[in-house]
């Protein structure tokens, strides 16, 4: 038998995590007493961002891509990319703070 495969019973169990979103949502916040939720966050996103900027925090935050590479994806300069994504922050860090008061 080769030692090389291993059976989906010794392999270790990966490690849930909260998501890079999540994390990143969490760094923006100054507010620690109420935690964020995940689906709530999913909901905030689907409900207040358009669907093009949805993708750029995906492509950002999941994927791991640079301004450079996120521009030829969406076909969109590196500095527009760059701008997208300040306007971005600045509307979640309001969302997220508008969340937290409610």
């Amino acid at each position: 038998m080769n030692e090389a495969v291993t059976s989906a019973e010794t392999r270790p169990t990966p490690r849930v995590t909260a998501g890079p979103l999540v994390e990143a949502a969490r760094r923006h916040t100054t507010d620690t007493a109420r935690p964020i939720d995940r689906e709530h966050l999913k909901v905030l996103f689907r409900e207040n961002l358009a669907s093009r900027e949805r993708l750029i925090l995906l492509l950002q935050h999941h994927e791991k891509m640079t301004p450079a590479e996120i521009g030829h994806v969406l076909d969109l300069s590196e500095p527009e990319v760059r701008r997208r994504q300040r306007a971005l922050r600045q509307r979640l860090d309001a969302l997220l703070r508008r969340g937290r008061s409610d």
